[in-house]
């Protein structure tokens, strides 16, 4: 198993990893515990989307003092059909929470961006990025809401936005 990709966070690392029954997993160890124990207080949890197709390459976050993951699923609908929702978990105690779970419209229109994170304070509000558009985009949890700033030139002190399309958060 190859460790990469590691998140400190509440005396914790968190690894993203592949293992091969399990498939893409995140290893956690508890620091706090292993020092002075001699052992390694370790948990190895598979991502909730595991066997479905994942629409990003899997990436972890952190928001309000948690792993958090996202992507772009296919959810089967009462009539039969498929729609595609934007999903964004929780790692807590070893197990992953469904914390949001949104239809934005704009995933019907050629969705071509991907996460970058999640709010750190209120974690309703994610945030992605196109670099077919060089665009960011910020979407809203609890309504599915969008808000696109298209990036219109560099400066020496940063970048300059312009807000390009999409709608107000309510």
């Amino acid at each position: 198993m190859v460790l990469k990709c590691p998140i400190s966070l509440e005396g914790n690392i968190h690894w993203l990893a592949y293992d091969i029954h399990r498939g893409d997993v995140v290893v956690s160890t508890n620091v706090y515990y292993s020092i002075g124990t001699g052992s390694i207080q370790c948990c190895v949890t598979p991502f909730p989307d595991s066997g479905k197709p994942k629409r990003f390459k899997r990436t972890c976050t952190t928001s309000q003092g948690f792993l958090m993951y996202m992507n772009i699923i296919s959810v089967l609908k009462v009539d039969g059909s498929l729609e595609d929702k934007l999903c964004v978990w929780r790692l807590k105690s070893g197990e992953w929470q469904l914390v949001s779970e949104v239809t934005p419209s704009f995933i019907d229109m050629g969705f071509d961006y991907f996460p970058l994170g999640i709010n750190p304070f209120d974690a309703k509000t994610v945030y992605f990025w196109s670099t077919k558009h060089q665009s960011l985009m910020s979407i809203n949890l609890c309504n599915g809401k969008y808000e696109a700033t298209h990036i219109i030139s560099s400066v020496e002190c940063g970048r300059v936005m312009e807000y390009h399309k999409g709608s107000h958060f309510s």
